[in-house]
């Protein structure tokens, strides 16, 4: 059996997290240029809970007097900035903030009173339909919001 000198075992090593790192930041590229656009929620659901009477499927409309809707854009200096648009009873209220791809994760940073406030999130987007993900570890719920490309 021919043996693996330290130099050739630390190459491989360094080559390997090359190629994860590559990978990720494939990822992110393709996921930060793929999110951008008009999003329309769908649905929303929780599922796998530890208590099945906490699992539940939402699905939600959009007219004149409901919607939600996510606008993802990158400015003319390349900043990634976020909107929600939140409709109830009629009245727009929106939420605007800058977001961050790594990888499979969004972060959505929003600035109040000189305070930023970032919330995390899985995210997987596959053609026209994106799905935002947190598993909550007190109820072991995945909570999720599916929403569609305009």
């Amino acid at each position: 059996m021919k043996k693996i000198s330290n130099t050739s075992l630390a190459f491989l090593i360094i080559l390997g997290t090359v190629i994860v790192s590559c990978k990720k930041d494939d990822i992110s590229k393709e996921n930060s240029n793929n999110i951008l656009g008009t999003w329309e929620a769908k649905s929303k659901a929780k599922t796998n809970c530890t208590s099945d009477s906490d699992n539940s499927l939402e699905t939600l409309i959009c007219n004149s007097t409901t919607c939600l809707t996510y606008i993802f854009e990158k400015d003319t200096s390349g900043n990634q900035l976020y909107t929600i648009k939140t409709v109830k009873d009629g009245i727009e209220t929106n939420e605007s903030g800058d977001f961050k791809i790594s990888g499979d994760k969004l972060e959505l940073c929003v600035e109040e009173e000189d305070n930023i406030t970032c919330t995390s999130y899985n995210l997987r987007i596959d053609n026209s339909t994106l799905d935002i993900y947190t598993n909550d570890s007190d109820t072991g719920c995945k909570d999720e919001l599916i929403l569609e490309k305009m």
